[in-house]
């Protein structure tokens, strides 16, 4: 029996086949698993290759998949829910770490705008960096940051100490 043989027995008996395949699997249930795992197993690769492959070729309908999945209702709460979880069991380590090194900055810098020389009471004093994040400053370096008020902070934006004018 070729290939074309097969196929055109396959329509005409269509329906008797998936029917018998369903029973098969209901009264093999374990090894039905049991095989499908192993031949997983030993095609793990080959569909990897192929999964790849796949999403390189169809990344819209990757889009409109997720698009399509998470707009569902219960799918947005199931993630939110998950969100929240996450936050509650998982909370920011960094955060308690922030709030340390910007006392020690501001303690370092005695409470003074290091730009104006405004004292903390009389002024909103910030953590700013010397060298910009966007010229690639390191963020939580302590010889990148400085005290500085508000107003010089708003200021002086992204350039470089050098390249301000001292009035």
């Amino acid at each position: 029996m070729n290939k074309e043989q097969r196929r055109k027995y396959y329509l005409k008996n269509r329906d008797r086949i998936l029917t018998n395949q369903k029973r098969y699997v209901e009264n093999h249930r374990e090894k039905v698993k049991n095989d499908k795992r192993k031949w997983q197993e030993k095609n793990r690769e080959r569909l990897k290759k192929y999964g790849k492959r796949w999403r390189e070729k169809n990344p819209e309908k990757i889009k409109e998949f997720t698009k399509r999945y998470y707009s569902r209702p219960d799918i947005k709460q199931q993630k939110l829910e998950y969100n929240r979880q996450y936050r509650k069991n998982h909370p920011r380590k960094d955060y308690q770490h922030k709030k340390k090194l910007r006392f020690e900055i501001l303690k370092r810098d005695n409470f003074t705008c290091q730009y104006c020389g405004r004292k903390a009471p009389n002024v909103e004093l910030q953590i700013d960096h010397i060298q910009p994040l966007s010229e690639d400053g390191e963020r939580y370096k302590k010889e990148n940051l400085i005290t500085a008020c508000s107003d010089c902070n708003q200021g002086k934006g992204d350039v470089l100490l050098s390249e301000l004018k001292v009035v």
